[in-house]
């Protein structure tokens, strides 16, 4: 049988024109040890945002859509938070 993994972030907030750190995730199964692989995009209506050492920076007022994909011996698993 295969486990079942779970992406679960923590949620974060930010203010217009700030830089906004991505809120931190871990990957609830993973072994402790065993690498994961991170990646992140952040999007408003439709807009994609460049994301630096884990920040970007919020233009407009709105629920920022941040996905995380975390890539886990071969598989990737994605989550979608908004903040």
């Amino acid at each position: 049988t295969e486990k079942n993994y779970t992406v679960v972030a923590e949620n974060g907030a930010g203010k217009v024109g700030e830089l906004c750190a991505i809120p931190q995730a871990t990957l609830q199964g993973a072994t402790e040890g065993v690498p994961v692989d991170w990646s992140y995009a952040v999007t408003l209506n439709g807009s994609s945002y460049t994301v630096t050492d884990g920040t970007f920076m919020p233009d407009q007022a709105g629920a920022y859509t941040i996905a995380y994909t975390a890539t886990y011996r071969g598989k990737q698993f994605l989550s979608l938070i908004h903040i």
